[in-house]
């Protein structure tokens, strides 16, 4: 019986493989193609074009929330003005409740200035100052900002403003009618209705699956135990391994077959609940058996008696 371990990138299963084979672990190659692809739907214009032609609330929101936040660019740039400080200004124009997490950004600042404190505690320490709800309140607020102004310093690039990234420097003047692409998450449907544009992207790569020979894993138990604690990603071989032990823990003379199936189907252990179906049982089974750990007959099966060394 085969054990798959995963899907790898080309370039990573030799290594994977010289690993498996030094535990004395046969190995299969399984090579596949992996496509992945995503369709988004957007508009994309000049922004008066735009408002004319979606009068949808959907689109007509995000337009008139555009153009409001040109206005606040305009009231806000000027040539050679610090990134930084337009940024500051412009997200407390368009989040005025961000005010509200003044005091936190004061702690944070101070705490991560102390270089030599920063450690696995220091977020416990900022939660114990400000409290648990109001931290993950600010750290939602910040990645909201942050990703805007990603997606926001992009248009205003392509559409006037100069940036001088050495010196963290804006420059220029914001178009008139500025050319602007978004985004709308919404599904195909609603996209067909009001008439958006699609896009679609597609990413073909090559994997290979790996697999192992469960035989080997467990007659080469030692090696393998060795492998899994010098390198841990492959614990599943381990995890395997235990299974087939409770399996024969619970076989005690002759067992009827589907009697045990039943019965291993759930295994609970400490802190742990493993649910096998019935063909990864028989398929486990008949492993055991042809390691020699079991012997079934006639609808029974027992464990091997161990011959004594020579």
């Amino acid at each position: 019986m085969r054990l798959y371990i995963g899907s790898y990138d080309e370039s990573d299963v030799d290594a994977i493989m010289q690993d498996l084979r030094k535990a004395g672990v046969r190995v299969d190659l399984k090579p596949s193609l992996d496509t992945r692809h995503r369709v988004s739907y957007f508009i994309e214009g000049k922004l008066n074009d735009l408002k004319e032609k979606y009068k949808d609330d959907l689109t007509s929101k995000l337009l008139k929330e555009l153009e409001d936040d040109f206005e606040k660019v305009k009231t806000i740039m000027k040539d050679g003005i610090d990134i930084r400080d337009f940024e500051e200004k412009f997200l407390d124009l368009k989040y005025p409740e961000r005010k509200k997490y003044e005091n936190i950004k004061k702690i944070m600042r101070e705490k991560f200035f102390e270089v030599d404190k920063i450690d696995k505690g220091i977020h416990e320490e900022i939660i114990e100052k400000i409290g648990e709800e109001e931290f993950h309140e600010y750290l939602d607020q910040f990645y909201n900002e942050m990703n805007f102004m990603t997606f926001f310093h992009h248009i205003l690039e392509e559409n006037g403003i100069k940036y001088d990234d050495e010196n963290e420097k804006m420059y220029g003047s914001l178009h008139e009618n500025p050319h602007v692409k978004i985004y709308i998450d919404v599904d195909p449907e609603e996209a067909e209705e009001i008439g958006l544009e699609r896009e679609f992207e597609a990413l073909i790569d090559k994997n290979v699956d790996v697999y192992v020979n469960l035989i080997d894993v467990i007659h080469e138990i030692d090696k393998v135990e060795k492998l899994c604690k010098d390198k841990p990603e492959y614990s599943d071989l381990l995890f395997i391994a235990s299974i087939i032990d409770s399996i024969a823990s619970r076989i005690k003379g002759k067992k009827d077959i589907d009697e045990l199936i039943e019965e291993i189907s759930s295994i609970s252990r400490e802190n742990e609940n493993i649910h096998l179906t019935s063909s990864a049982i028989k398929d486990i089974l008949k492993t055991m058996e042809k390691a020699e750990i079991i012997k079934i007959k006639n609808g029974k099966v027992m464990l091997r008696k161990i011959k004594p060394p020579q």
